[in-house]
């Protein structure tokens, strides 16, 4: 969003890991271009975003026209799923809240749901993360604390009241495990051999470890990538990716840590065209008319 557009899922499931899921990822070439990466989300999959936006690949998508995605907001939804909202990517939502970092409401989710166009599943924070964990853990459901009383548990028919097992005068909530079909997420850079190292403020790793298919965008390849991490930063292993795309500016128009600030000129830009369907359609075909991985 500079006057230019940013560059940048079925029902949770509670089917358990398939045993050892790094063998199929540990094969050679794990690069790959932006438009092949994004390629491995298929129409109708369940992908997982985190708070760190993946721009340049959520506008791949957009630009290669997926549909009928189960958006999940890890824990909470950002611009990117606005985006992928607004272009008609997507058929439903999940996630603990939208959060514009301050910059106000996400006007294409409200729209599409009021028009009927997408079905918002109530969740919240703790309970995506914690589906997550259990999904990554092989486990097929997990407790969650904090719902009696919600309209999260009201409403939603897959949760389910039972005896505490270890004190049966306690009743306990528990959540099917939540193992989207694909996570993205972008990291900050990579060595040569496909590890990524991420900031720690994010779910990332956690996403990418539920997941059943990993992607990662990248700001540059080191050879010195992993030594001497920052504080608030993490290594992805490479076994646990199944893509990673090399993109400068993959976040952009968002701040990337130790790479760029916010392009803020852009994201009023994207607000802006937001207010109304009209400006949200002229949006997103700028979007489609630049070239693929672009």
């Amino acid at each position: 969003m500079t006057q230019r557009p940013a560059t940048g899922a079925a029902e949770s499931s509670d089917t358990a890991p398939s045993g050892n899921r790094g063998a199929d990822r540990a094969v050679a070439g794990c690069f790959s271009t932006l438009d092949e990466a994004v390629r491995r989300v298929p129409d109708g999959a369940s992908l997982a975003l985190t708070k760190f936006n993946p721009m340049a690949a959520v506008c791949e998508l957009v630009r290669q026209r997926r549909t009928g995605l189960h958006l999940i907001g890890v824990p909470t939804a950002s611009f990117g799923v606005d985006l992928l909202i607004a272009a008609g990517c997507a058929s439903s939502v999940e996630t603990g809240a939208f959060v514009l970092g301050g910059y106000g409401a996400a006007r294409n989710h409200l729209r599409a749901a009021d028009e009927g166009r997408l079905r918002l599943i109530e969740s919240a924070c703790p309970l995506i993360e914690m589906q997550l964990r259990a999904g990554a853990a092989g486990f097929t459901f997990t407790p969650v604390p904090g719902l009696f009383g919600s309209d999260v548990l009201r409403e939603r028919g897959d949760l389910k009241v039972i005896s505490d097992p270890f004190d049966p005068t306690h009743d306990v909530v528990i959540a099917p495990a939540l193992r989207p079909d694909v996570a993205l997420i972008h990291g900050l850079r990579a060595d040569p051999e496909g590890n990524v190292v991420a900031t720690i403020l994010n779910e990332d790793r956690l996403a990418v470890q539920a997941a059943r298919t990993a992607i990662a965008t990248v700001e540059e390849v080191r050879e010195d990538a992993l030594q001497s991490l920052a504080a608030d930063e993490q290594v992805i292993p490479r076994i646990l990716l199944d893509a990673v795309a090399v993109v400068p500016g993959g976040a952009r128009p968002f701040a990337c840590p130790g790479y760029y600030g916010a392009e803020r000129d852009a994201i009023k830009a994207y607000l802006a065209a937001a207010r109304t369907a009209e400006g949200m359609a002229a949006y997103v075909a700028a979007i489609r008319a630049a070239p693929a991985g672009g």
